[in-house]
Order: structure tokens, then sequence, then C-alpha cells
């Protein structure tokens, strides 16, 4: 498998994980929610904020993420 490829994979599998294990509060309306994968890896991010939009509300902000804990 070339090297490329390879990275692709690897990049692919860690937003998958990362969309499946984190979530955001809307500051505004105090809806938590997840985002998908493809919202996940477009979406811009600063540590540990990212810039999404509220499903409910449709506020769009610089959000912290929460870390969803295991069951």
């Amino acid at each position: 498998m070339p090297v490329g490829a390879g990275v692709a994979r690897m990049l692919a599998s860690l937003v998958r994980w990362h969309a499946a294990t984190t979530g955001y509060r809307c500051p505004g309306c105090g809806h938590e929610f997840m985002i998908s994968v493809w919202a996940d890896f477009v979406s811009p991010h600063i540590l540990t904020t990212k810039d999404v939009k509220c499903p409910r509300c449709g506020r769009r902000e610089w959000m912290e993420a929460l870390v969803r804990e295991s069951s």
C-alpha cells in the first residue's frame, strides 16, 4: 500500500473515532449534540473548541468539546 493511502486511512479512522466520542454543548440554548464525521472533518477547530452549528437553535459558534463517557 502506498504511504499516502496509509496516511489517509489513519486520518479517516481518527476522524471517525473523534466524531463518535465527542459532543458539543450550545452556549445559547444548552443543547448537547453530536456532529457527523464529515462535519467533524471540515469544521475549523482550535485546541478543544470547534466552530459548529447547533441543530436546535441554529447558533453557529466556537463550542467546547465534551468527551462522552464510556458505557
